[in-house]
């Protein structure tokens, strides 16, 4: 199993490594989580052409005026550096508004992380699971939806496309996340660590690294089985976990097979999406469908 994921597990290690050093070494948490972002994008980026697991997944050269739009945007400005400007938010209001917990310093700090990483999971989970649901019935379910439908739009899956992210659902899922954490006192390491757990995850789920099934598919969002989130086939289209599986284990949606999915993208149900080609167009997408009935098609031209 190590030799079939050794990637995987390179990425993994070394990114525990750097937060136990930073942790320990009392280093700029905000500083240290943006170089994370940036050392695990570079990472994934170069094993991708190293040890694709679909040569075709991999960015052509038509494609990259709107993945270098997304990147620099949606991640490097909302994403990446919003992850850390966040992060900085919570520390600086936990200082002035929120008291540390005296009930987690008596425990070891990786016991804290694992309860933090569940506790800051269970409102992005279901976040991500109403906005999947686009019932017509259901304006706030529809808008959720139109926001998301972005990040479901490629028919491929690599490094590039955890970028496809509305700068709206980024910013509602750093408060989703944040907030639980501050009401609970978790420790600033303990929270450090779960946004490096989650933007690492984030990045290493939507890879086109080559990885097979193992124990971490029953822990972790990892890259095979996110591929079944994003399959055409609905009945695949589960796991809305977004760094770990326990609420998709506790909800009954986890989903996992061990085989490949075969396509990945659009899924003809009820669910509109923006026009592929314009990036701009995606943005404003979830405004201009607001006051307009649901008419079930895809408007992607």
């Amino acid at each position: 199993m190590m030799k079939k994921n050794y990637t995987l597990y390179t990425l993994l290690l070394s990114v525990t490594f750097l937060a136990s050093v930073t942790v320990k070494s009392g280093w700029h948490f905000e500083l240290m989580l943006y170089l994370i972002v940036v050392y695990s994008a570079v990472f994934i980026f170069i094993f991708e052409r190293y040890r694709p697991h679909r040569k075709n997944w991999n960015v052509k050269k038509a494609d990259w005026k709107n993945e270098l739009l997304h990147l620099i945007i949606s991640t490097a400005l909302f994403d990446g550096l919003g992850k850390a400007c966040a992060l900085f938010l919570v520390i600086q209001l936990q200082s002035q508004f929120f008291q540390v917990s005296d009930f987690w310093l008596a425990f070891p700090l990786l016991f804290v992380v694992v309860i933090a990483a569940v506790v800051a999971e269970f409102l992005p989970y279901w976040f991500h699971r109403i906005s999947h649901q686009a019932k017509s019935g259901s304006p706030t379910s529809l808008f959720l939806w139109h926001v998301h439908a972005i990040h479901h739009l490629p028919s491929t899956m690599n490094w590039f496309k955890t970028n496809w992210n509305h700068p709206l659902g980024i910013f509602i899922n750093a408060i989703l996340k944040s907030g639980p954490l501050l009401l609970f006192g978790f420790p600033p390491a303990a929270i450090f660590l779960v946004w490096v757990i989650h933007v690492t995850m984030a990045y290493v789920s939507h890879s086109n690294i080559e990885s097979k099934s193992s124990w971490l598919d029953y822990v972790v969002i990892t890259p095979q089985l996110h591929r079944f989130h994003h399959s055409k086939k609905l009945i695949e289209a589960q796991n809305y976990g977004i760094s770990i599986t326990f609420w998709d284990w506790v909800f009954g949606t986890y989903y996992n097979q061990n085989r490949t999915v075969e396509q990945v993208g659009r899924i003809q149900k009820n669910h509109e999406y923006p026009n592929q080609n314009s990036y701009w167009g995606q943005i404003r997408f979830p405004f201009t469908k607001l006051y307009q009935p649901c008419c079930c098609k895809s408007v992607n031209k």
